[in-house]
């Protein structure tokens, strides 16, 4: 059996930059529908916003789910700002720097 040793990076150096570049990273953002909204319109204002490249339509307490590549904090932050702005103040962040396929 092969082991793997997994390397922490805490700080925000040349190495994490190099590292994240390496890696698939995309972020997630969850979001939570106004009322009374249109998924359907609300969906194409998230699919206007750069760098969201899917957007998911689901039941529970967050309506829509919005993936991005992304390859910096920045652009994380602007995709925050524009769906703060155009579409609603309530939605969590999520990133993952890993991607797994069967």
């Amino acid at each position: 059996m092969k082991t793997r040793t997994t390397k922490i990076i805490t700080e925000n150096t040349k190495q994490t930059k190099k590292f994240r570049e390496q890696m698939n990273e995309c972020g997630f953002f969850f979001i939570e529908p106004q009322r009374n909204t249109d998924a359907r319109s609300t969906a194409q204002k998230l699919l206007s916003i750069n760098n969201i490249s899917e957007v998911f339509i689901t039941d529970g307490d967050y309506g829509f789910i919005a993936k991005t590549n992304v390859s910096d904090d920045r652009t994380l932050e602007y995709i925050a700002d524009s769906i703060s702005s155009q579409v609603s103040k309530s939605f969590k962040r999520l990133c993952s720097y890993y991607k797994m396929k069967k």
